[in-house]
């Protein structure tokens, strides 16, 4: 049986700046680590992805995501916060039209 996820996901439009999606992804990433301890739960990797908006078919396409193993489990905000905008930084290109962002907790134990 598969184990549970705590997601996070967020529409988002428009050119936005690696601060504006940092701030929106810390949200995602408070909201997702808020779920995990309502649960008695930890996590030990963080996945976040970005993708642009498939239906303009004029904008340049890109969808990227990326795990982050955490150290030991853990339902701390911070660390996981940490742990998504690593992630965001590593896959982030700039100028695209961004249309959702969002944090995946796996390894929940």
């Amino acid at each position: 049986m598969p184990r549970p996820q705590a997601t996070g996901e967020l529409g988002v439009t428009g050119h936005l700046s690696i601060g504006v999606e940092a701030a929106r992804l810390r949200s995602l990433a408070a909201r997702a680590t808020e779920k995990l301890r309502h649960q008695h739960s930890t996590a030990l990797e963080v996945c976040v992805f970005i993708i642009t908006n498939r239906f303009r078919a004029q904008d340049l396409q890109y969808q990227q995501w990326v795990s982050v193993p955490l150290i030991q489990p853990s339902n701390d905000t911070i660390l996981i916060t940490r742990a998504a905008l690593h992630g965001l930084r590593s896959i982030y290109l700039p100028g695209l039209n961004y249309k959702k962002a969002g944090v995946i907790l796996r390894e929940i134990g």
